[in-house]
């Protein structure tokens, strides 16, 4: 999941780069070809010209939203794409009504524009829920949180469900054995104190349940000392998080499990 993240942020960061460099070439030639009046709807390869800046600066502002995780860069990242396709036709039809009779060489633009929207399509615009694949998969992996806390689970459910993750909650002991056994979830998240069955009771449970076993269990804790630590590792839970927990920890601590 790491990786495809690192490798969405260095695609942007080129699309950013090129779409620069292109404005700072296009931009003067456009400028003075004005000054001289020489741009017109006709005018080959002048509008060419034209064309490239203004693909240009919709990629570069769609590549700037989108490296800032605004959503509107995604809506950006659509509307580029869909403006290259429709200025690279209207251009193709400038060339044949022009003079000059197309030629491979003229249709190159063309055809990079073409690859440049493919490009942002696949490569640039995020997945979305729904879509299917291995990245949906994974980011709807399914997380049971079993605390009695009513203000952890309204901070700690939206943090999770923003990220991507299907989210179950259970508020004692009893209810978390039997919504971990009936859903199975793929991430638990226990608390110590409990209504009931306490948390490591119940992680020793599951533990011994041949069909939750194998679920990795985190526990979420006021108690943080060493022996308490021990006490809940030696019951089988992969890691600990003490409250209140800093989301930026628990995000990545979730996804240090899941990428094991």
């Amino acid at each position: 999941m790491e990786k495809k993240l690192i490798s969405r942020m260095i695609l942007l960061w080129v699309q950013m780069i090129v779409s620069a460099r292109v404005l700072l070439f296009t931009l003067p030639v456009i400028i003075s070809a004005y000054a001289e009046q020489q741009i017109s709807s006709v005018s080959y390869p002048s509008t060419l010209i034209l064309y490239l800046a203004v693909i240009a600066g919709a990629h570069f502002l769609a590549a700037i939203f989108s490296i800032l995780g605004k959503k509107l860069g995604t809506v950006l990242q659509y509307a580029s794409s869909v403006l290259t396709w429709i200025l690279t036709i209207a251009w193709v039809g400038n060339v044949i009504a022009s003079e000059n009779t197309p030629s491979f060489v003229d249709l190159i633009p063309a055809l990079l524009s073409t690859g440049i929207t493919l490009g942002v399509i696949f490569f640039t615009i995020p997945a979305k829920a729904g879509q299917g694949g291995r990245m949906e998969q994974q980011k709807r992996q399914s997380i049971l949180i079993v605390d009695d806390d009513a203000m952890l689970l309204k901070t700690v459910r939206p943090i999770l469900i923003s990220s991507g993750y299907s989210v179950l909650t259970a508020e004692s002991g009893e209810d978390g054995i039997q919504v971990a056994t009936s859903q199975l979830p793929d991430l638990i998240i226990l608390d110590v104190i409990l209504p009931g069955i306490k948390g490591r009771d119940v992680c020793k449970n599951l533990k011994q349940n041949s069909q939750t076993k194998h679920i990795p269990i985190i526990f979420l804790t006021a108690k943080d000392s060493p022996d308490d630590i021990n006490a809940e590792i030696a019951m089988g839970a992969i890691a600990h998080l003490t409250k209140p927990v800093d989301p930026k920890m628990l995000l990545s601590t979730v996804r240090d499990v899941f990428n094991k």
